[in-house]
């Protein structure tokens, strides 16, 4: 049973959405002490542009902003990457550290007159037992990010070609290695039979970032949009409200991937949801005024997507998830038998929870658009085959471009 369950624990660190991919492919992200030169591109993703066989010419017209963002003088906090354009740019981040307390940043890339910004949060597992923090990456910096540029980073929604919604914009990479998907705000935690003195400050970290952005950037932004996934798609969830705050009031799009924030008790066992939430002290960054969301038994993260809707009417919201799961199943499974014995989570049980999420939940608020497809395959946004993905006749990209420009939908098979 040990080794059947070290075989999994990369848990959401996979970064292909093929189901021919094996569950613990790609994702771990390359040691500092490495030659980032040597290391295989992050998921095996193809480093060239992809085209992603959309017309950008139907987003919104630029011209309802400025030509150019309103920078600072030189010197300011992305005054590096502004001197490197169209390039990733690592910008270290004050007070930001990863789950081991080393310094970590953001990675940023700006494109010439740019009033647009993509903000992504990375995949790559959770740390809440021994055998999940052995394999989750606990330090990210430069090195990472390079690696990342020469794969991830040029590929599906980071691809350069013209065709990409999002290849004009101005992107940024929020790095993951505090192993609390990006929502947690403690610090010095040890973990149950695992490593002590963790810091679990994924959310604090957001909340840093977004401060340097929002210092950056001014008032001179057209949109702005919050994506995540796996790890990075549940923090989407756990992030939202800070990134709407700040940029209030211009209304904050979000696109989760592969990480479903779900409610149904066969699929995400209240034992494990209460583990997260104790361990990684997530209730501290939860929006203050949505009381509903700090159960005591950790079960209050299902009120987010109401709250958000109710909250901010003008912004829209999507999630995009394979209805079989593989990756996701395998990370739900340690709730299973009252978080006592490792079991995945059934195919159909989950199948069934993601329409529950979808029909009692999204759907009602008239804000949420769902796109699931078929298949066991994870995470969508890094593939370069998000151009080919299509369910029912709707392309991937074509419900991402809806969703950015306001439209609510729902597709699945």
């Amino acid at each position: 049973m040990r080794a059947a369950v070290l075989s999994i624990a990369l848990l959401l660190a996979a970064c292909s959405s093929s189901p021919a991919d094996p569950p613990d492919a790609g994702g771990a992200r390359p040691d500092a002490s490495v030659d980032a030169g040597t290391v295989p591109d992050a998921g095996g993703l193809d480093a060239t542009a992809t085209d992603l066989g959309v017309d950008a010419g139907t987003l919104p017209d630029a011209g309802e902003a400025p030509d150019v963002p309103t920078f600072p003088d030189a010197g300011g906090p992305l005054d590096p990457a502004r001197q490197n354009l169209g390039n990733w740019t690592w910008i270290p981040v004050p007070s930001s550290v990863c789950r081991n307390g080393s310094p970590t940043g953001i990675g940023v890339k700006l494109k010439p007159g740019a009033t647009r910004l993509f903000v992504y949060l990375d995949a790559g597992g959770a740390c809440f037992n021994a055998q999940t923090c052995a394999n989750n990456v606990d330090h990210y910096g430069s090195t990472e990010l390079q690696a990342w540029a020469r794969g991830a980073g040029n590929a599906g929604l980071f691809s350069d070609a013209q065709a990409n919604l999002l290849a004009s914009w101005n992107q940024v990479l929020v790095p993951y290695c505090t192993g609390d998907v990006h929502g947690g705000s403690a610090t010095n935690k040890d973990v149950p039979g695992g490593p002590a003195g963790q810091q679990f400050v994924g959310h604090q970290n957001v909340v840093r970032s977004v401060a340097l952005l929002k210092e950056a950037f001014g008032g001179g932004l057209a949109q702005v949009v919050l994506a995540g996934s796996s790890a990075g798609g549940f923090g989407t969830f756990l992030n939202y409200a800070t990134l709407a705050e700040a940029f209030a009031p211009l209304p904050v799009t979000l696109i989760a991937d592969s990480g479903p924030v779900l409610r149904d008790d066969q699929a995400l066992a209240p034992c494990l949801e209460q583990t997260w939430v104790d361990l990684w002290s997530v209730n501290d960054g939860l929006p203050a005024g949505c009381a509903a969301c700090r159960s005591a038994t950790g079960q209050g993260l299902e009120e987010l997507p109401r709250y958000f809707a109710d909250t901010y009417p003008s912004a829209r919201f999507g999630l995009v998830s394979s209805q079989e799961d593989a990756i996701i199943r395998q990370f739900l499974g340690f709730g299973a038998n009252s978080c006592g014995a490792f079991q995945i989570v059934p195919a159909p049980s989950y199948t069934a929870a993601l329409a529950d999420l979808r029909d009692n939940v999204l759907v009602p608020t008239g804000k949420w658009s769902t796109y699931f497809a078929p298949g066991d395959g994870h995470v969508f946004f890094r593939d370069p085959e998000i151009r080919t993905t299509s369910v029912g006749g709707t392309p991937l990209t074509t419900f991402l471009r809806d969703v950015i420009e306001g439209r609510v939908s729902q597709v699945a098979p």
